[in-house]
């Protein structure tokens, strides 16, 4: 492209400087994804939950469901998906905004889907007539819940997830350069004021580590917020094709919650497992149930 051949008007040159190779960028970006990036199974693996499995993490009761509905998932689904699309066009620092954005839901989700926040103030945050609560306010609440509160004790639960949380705001408010457009996301060229986007490996990379991270806290998140998740259940065998709207499992699907479950949280989500009251219910429940075929 020859430079003196520009639009004179800014917005046309613009478009022309930014979309050019936007194709080119993204192919670049899912090549690396496919043939050099050294976490590509467990990439794989956290984006085929977002896409196919997070709906079915929350809770399907007449309560859970009067509350926020399927709300928190299907829009921290979008969320990733439109962080996928920012890091295939080289938009690295945006992605996190996407990331933080989607942990947060699912963190307020399940702090308004338990009995000790008002329903009506859950109805006023989904119909967007009341905030949403601070994050550290909704983690420190959670944390005094019993299942929680267990996990919080034994691993700093707390700690740990806000660490993420604002280091990714850290980058959304521009800390210094560290956390600049500059440092996160390299461009071809400056033209006119107007950036040029360029693929990066290494921003890319750092992009999708974060993704993987993101996913694994929203795991945590879901395995305790609702821990029958982790107990592959007979679904199609009890239910045929009129199964419960969401909040089950199937065994495959179990199994990749605990994958994305950082290992060292297992013992302590066992624990839950092996002795939660509604858990274990919920699985006698299940096992009462006739076989459909």
């Amino acid at each position: 492209m020859d430079l003196k051949d520009l639009p004179r008007c800014p917005l046309e040159a613009r478009v022309l400087l930014v979309s050019q190779h936007a194709a080119d960028r993204a192919s670049l970006a899912a090549d690396y994804i496919k043939s050099r990036y050294p976490r590509r199974n467990e990439f794989d693996q956290a984006r085929e939950f977002v896409d196919q499995d997070l709906l079915d993490c929350m809770r399907s009761d007449f309560d859970s469901l009067g509350r926020v509905w399927l709300f928190p998932a299907t829009e921290a689904s979008d969320e990733l998906s439109e962080c996928l699309n920012r890091v295939l066009d080289a938009a690295y620092k945006g992605a996190r905004d996407n990331m933080r954005r989607a942990l947060e839901l699912i963190l307020v989700g399940a702090f308004f889907s338990h009995s000790h926040i008002s329903p009506e103030d859950a109805k006023s945050w989904l119909k967007s007539t009341r905030g949403a609560p601070y994050f550290s306010r909704a983690v420190k609440d959670l944390a005094a819940l019993p299942r929680f509160e267990r996990f919080n004790a034994d691993h700093n639960w707390v700690d740990v997830v806000s660490r993420f949380y604002w280091d990714l705001c850290d980058t959304i408010h521009t800390k210094g350069e560290q956390h600049s457009l500059h440092h996160l996301q390299p461009v071809h060229a400056t033209i006119n004021s107007i950036r040029v986007p360029e693929f990066n490996e290494v921003a890319l990379g750092a992009s999708l580590d974060l993704y993987l991270e993101t996913v694994s806290h929203m795991a945590v998140i879901l395995a305790a917020y609702n821990p029958v998740l982790l107990v592959g259940l007979p679904l199609l065998q009890k239910f045929a094709d009129n199964p419960p709207l969401s909040g089950f499992f199937e065994e495959p699907q179990a199994e990749v919650l605990w994958k994305l479950i950082p290992a060292h949280y297992h013992s302590s989500l066992r624990h839950i497992v092996d002795t939660d009251d509604e858990v274990l219910s919920v699985v006698e429940w299940m096992d009462s149930l006739p076989d459909k075929f």
